[in-house]
């Protein structure tokens, strides 16, 4: 049992990779909880965080899926520039993607027991409550913070605040099942953490720039498993002067799908809403033994079955490779071009990464 008082700001109680189990929105409603959206959620120890989430039909939920709904692996989509939007605009997949999320930030902070003045979500939720007061409890009541500083929806206005206990015993490989609160007892989530990824190793990276331009992403390593998301660009050129990235950033609360028809117009399906879409990018994998990031979940499904980046063992369909700098704090990955394109390279500083774990750099 960890004592309560090491829990404060300790993200190390929940480092590792969560798979969601259902999610009950509102709490209670447990007939009609949702069971089927796939939810990956990597947390790292110095608090950086990425989370996926894909429905039931999206073609990004897997390479079966993606080959099934006609996409095939293109490492040139890691550029984030809308390449093949016209061929999803004629699949009727938009929907769906409309209803993928995607988010990730640099800091995830934890306090001891139910800290919202409010109490609701212990007050309310039973289970919690039962959970929580149990003896020998491996991850004791806490409050969790989760600022977004990027998000494939418009942002919500707000930090995502969930009070969590475990809700099984830590088994020695490291899984464990948690159960999350909203701090307004709206919702419920369960969740697993996955065998092998709680003791790491672990790597936690935050992007400086694209091409010395801004822009915010967040990669994350635990265990074998990495996730990385980039947002969408700070500037983004435009014929008429206006900058629907930053557009879509002030259409706080709203859906993804609102929030584009806000910008581009309410003219139903078009190549420049999926491509404004497909300016995000949110990707999960697992790194496998011969050392081959294999991307394996994907808002853009035409990543999926890709390698993120280069390894000694494979190159075909690899987005990228590598490289050193002269600061050993900041490597620089360069993106596959389609021909004729100038190099594009964002510039990645590590934040955190385990004794003995190494980046699969380039060697010149």
């Amino acid at each position: 049992m960890v004592a309560e008082s090491g829990i404060k700001d300790n993200c190390r109680l929940v480092a590792g990779v969560w798979e969601r189990m259902w999610e009950e929105e509102p709490l209670g409603d447990s007939e009609g909880a949702d069971r089927d959206t796939f939810v990956l959620w990597t947390q790292t120890p110095c608090g950086l965080f990425v989370d996926i989430r894909l429905p039931k039909a999206s073609p990004g939920l897997s390479l079966e899926a993606a080959d099934e709904a006609g996409y095939a692996p293109n490492p040139k989509s890691i550029n984030a520039d809308g390449f093949g939007a016209s061929i999803i605009a004629s699949q009727g997949h938009f929907d769906v993607f409309m209803k993928q999320k995607s988010f990730a930030g640099r800091r995830l902070q934890i306090s001891p027991g139910d800290t919202k003045t409010s109490g609701d979500a212990l007050a309310k939720d039973k289970i919690l409550h039962g959970l929580a007061s149990g003896p020998d409890v491996a991850i004791p009541l806490c409050t969790c913070f989760w600022k977004r500083d990027i998000d494939y929806q418009p942002p919500s206005g707000g930090l995502d605040v969930g009070v969590c206990v475990s809700s099984s015993p830590l088994e020695s490989d490291g899984k464990i099942e948690l159960r999350e609160t909203g701090d307004d007892a709206s919702y419920a989530e369960g969740w697993r953490r996955l065998a092998g990824t709680s003791e790491g190793p672990f790597a936690a990276l935050e992007l400086l720039d694209e091409n010395d331009e801004p822009r915010k992403g967040y990669w994350a390593v635990a265990g074998n498993r990495f996730a990385y998301a980039v947002g969408r660009p700070d500037e983004f050129p435009a014929a008429d002067g206006m900058n629907p990235d930053t557009a879509i950033q002030k259409c706080v609360g709203m859906s993804l799908r609102i929030a584009l028809d806000s910008v581009l117009g309410s003219d139903g399906i078009n190549t420049n809403k999926i491509s404004l879409a497909w300016n995000y990018i949110g990707v999960a994998g697992t790194i496998t033994e011969n050392s081959q990031w294999i991307i394996g979940h994907s808002i853009n499904p035409n990543l999926v079955g890709c390698e993120l980046v280069q390894s000694k063992n494979g190159e075909k369909n690899a987005c990228s490779y590598l490289r050193r700098t002269a600061d050993q704090n900041v490597i620089e990955q360069v993106l596959i071009q389609r021909k004729n394109s100038i190099e594009k390279v964002r510039r990645w500083k590590i934040i955190e990464m385990s004794d003995g774990f190494e980046m699969p750099l380039r060697s010149s």
